[in-house]
């Protein structure tokens, strides 16, 4: 060993840190912080689990997600086909209804039609009988007249 440095320390505590309040201070904030990164890093953890749990969490929603935008597709797929439908279903109201309307005009016209030939009927049902009463008087005239029975006579002829 060289002479110009001495005899130097013994021991650790000889060396002056040791033991040294500053050192003890180091050695609480040094436990401190391992404490607190022992904290952080099941803190650090959790919100790991956590995350994770989040995901498969957002990939089941998405899932679900995926599978309702194709039911909602096939929903509105059925109503524009219903819309279409229903559509179809007015156009062929509407044609029933025009041809309804038609089939009451040519109805009212039919019954209207109907009733002057009930009329027309009616007059000749009248004149008919007129006729016949007239032919009844001109057979009684013929007969008083003449004196002869026109069915007798008729019969005799043999038309």
């Amino acid at each position: 060993m060289p002479s110009n440095l001495g005899l130097g320390p013994i021991s650790l505590e000889d060396v002056g840190f040791f033991g040294d309040e500053r050192v003890d201070g180091i050695i609480k904030r040094v436990v401190i912080l391992e404490k607190a990164k022992a904290e952080t890093e099941e803190k650090l953890k959790a919100s790991e689990a956590e995350l994770k749990e989040t995901k498969e969490k957002l990939k089941s929603v998405e899932a679900k997600n995926v599978v309702l935008k194709n039911e909602l597709m096939a929903m509105n797929e059925k109503v524009l086909d219903t819309e279409a439908r229903t559509n179809v279903l007015n156009e062929m109201f509407d044609e029933i209804l025009s041809t309804n309307c038609d089939l009451n005009d040519a109805t009212t016209m039919m019954s209207h039609a109907n009733e002057i030939l009930q009329k027309e009927i009616e007059d000749l049902k009248v004149k008919d009988e007129n006729k016949s009463k007239q032919i009844k008087m001109l057979y009684a005239v013929l007969e008083d007249r003449l004196g002869i029975n026109v069915q007798v006579a008729y019969d005799d002829i043999g038309i």
